[in-house]
């Protein structure tokens, strides 16, 4: 099992993830598309969750690739008491007297579908800049034989602000937002970064948000994704304020991220 971290988190509340990942011996990624790896079959991976005040996690996701080239998901959540986790195909709410919610096989089904490989976490973008035993973190797979070439690191168009907006974005709503996800011939709105971007300008979040109508027409008349300059009456960052049947991402969060709004209400404001 390898350990790895992801550039980007997803907002999950604020609790803390560790992640690993297992490949079968002999076995390597494809990444032949750079922007969407494909796993081989029987690859494993786990996503732990706690908060920094308990002793043991309170849900592991468990994710294995089957050999129709489909995913099995579920998660477990943790018994305390005996020590052991218990699978919840169908999902559980508020687990150890917190918010938190494992949720069901069929809700992992809408993210992780939304890619075309299924695999969210371990990916160019978000393995770039990270390291595993030390080391970083695509340098090394490639060095243990489990990526079929060598990859250079890369990062998001961009310095500063739009560069972590970029990025923010990417990881929170572009594994639903892209060209290959469920959502794909249905809102035209991208919001996956890619290998190929160069210029902020270049990629799809500037090209399918800027001035675009939404599919939507949200109380107050908010119908355009991002309008530059006024994040107030852009649906991208009105819908990411809001938790309610509004609200994005729809799933995994009850909180409102409070420096994922800051970072894109100042990519917006910056706009022109």
């Amino acid at each position: 099992m390898i350990a790895f971290t992801v550039r980007y988190e997803l907002w999950s509340d604020g609790v803390t993830k560790k992640r690993w990942l297992k490949l079968p011996p002999g076995t390597k990624i494809d990444t032949t598309d750079p922007d969407h790896w494909v796993f081989p079959v029987g690859t494993k991976l786990w996503k732990e969750f706690s908060t920094p005040d308990m002793l043991r996690p309170f849900e592991t996701r468990y994710l294995v690739k089957l050999p129709s080239g489909k995913w099995d998901m579920v998660g477990y959540a943790w018994q305390h008491e005996a020590d052991v986790t218990i699978a919840a195909p169908g999902g559980l709410t508020d687990i150890h007297a917190t918010k938190h919610d494992v949720p069901s096989t069929e809700q992992c089904h809408v993210c992780h579908d939304g890619v075309k490989d299924g695999a969210i976490g371990p990916s160019l973008y978000q393995l770039s800049k990270q390291q595993i035993d030390g080391k970083p973190a695509l340098a090394e797979l490639f060095a243990r034989g489990l990526l079929d070439k060598k990859i250079d690191e890369i990062d998001p168009p961009g310095t500063g602000t739009v560069q972590d907006a970029l990025g923010y974005l990417h990881a929170n709503c572009g594994h639903c937002h892209n060209d290959a996800g469920l959502w794909a011939t249905v809102v035209p709105m991208r919001l996956r970064l890619r290998a190929s971007d160069t210029t902020p300008e270049s990629t799809w979040i500037y090209s399918t948000t800027l001035g675009k109508k939404a599919k939507h027409v949200l109380p107050g008349g908010v119908d355009t994704i991002v309008v530059a300059g006024n994040p107030d009456v852009s649906q991208l960052y009105f819908r990411m304020a809001k938790r309610d049947l509004e609200q994005m991402p729809p799933l995994g969060t009850e909180d409102l991220d409070s420096k994922g709004l800051a970072t894109v209400k100042a990519w917006i404001l910056g706009l022109k």
